[in-house]
């Protein structure tokens, strides 16, 4: 009987779900950049887990990328839900102006 030499696992996609997530961990405040970054650690834990590598690294980026993920997402939600639907309320305003009209407007005295 010949035996197969055991090939060593690498465990590259759970080093990068964790570095990934790490990153998107950091970038979950800016609700643009953080969603797509953690939507790439969870798919990257998911694929290590299912490959059987480094269950820690790939389970930590997993959980770094589902908890990006919901800050981002609540980020997002509750910006757009603050501007009641109307972009142009992400304008501060100014006795009924946008701000950067009234801080640019010529003043002649």
């Amino acid at each position: 009987m010949v035996e197969k030499e055991q090939q060593p696992v690498s465990n590259g996609l759970a080093v990068a779900s964790l570095a990934v997530g790490i990153f998107a961990f950091l970038l979950s405040w800016t609700a643009v950049f953080g969603l797509p970054v953690s939507v790439v650690a969870i798919a990257f834990g998911v694929v290590a887990l299912v490959n059987k590598q480094d269950n820690n690294m790939a389970i930590a980026g997993l959980v770094l990328g589902i908890v990006s993920f919901v800050v981002s997402a609540v980020l997002l939600a509750v910006a757009l839900l603050g501007m009641n639907g109307d972009p142009s309320q992400a304008i501060p305003q100014v006795h009924g102006r946008p701000m950067h009209v009234v801080l640019y407007q010529d003043q002649s005295y």
